[in-house]
């Protein structure tokens, strides 16, 4: 995993990096929150690749090409 900081490749499952000590964890979780919508109908947080909404069933790819 490339670092944020200073862009040293450290290893896959390092929580930090190896140079600067940059936290790499802290990075995946902004990374999958950066994938997260929310349901146009019903409001519940889905993933943005979500074609349907687990709550209300509304089909979220609708009108997109």
């Amino acid at each position: 995993m490339d670092c944020i900081s200073c862009s040293l490749r450290n290893l896959e499952y390092a929580q930090y990096c190896a140079r600067c000590g940059t936290n790499l964890q802290q990075r995946l979780r902004t990374a999958v929150e950066d994938q997260i919508s929310f349901c146009f109908s019903c409001g519940l947080r889905i993933a943005d690749d979500a074609r349907f909404c687990g709550q209300c069933g509304v089909n979220l790819t609708h009108g997109l090409p």
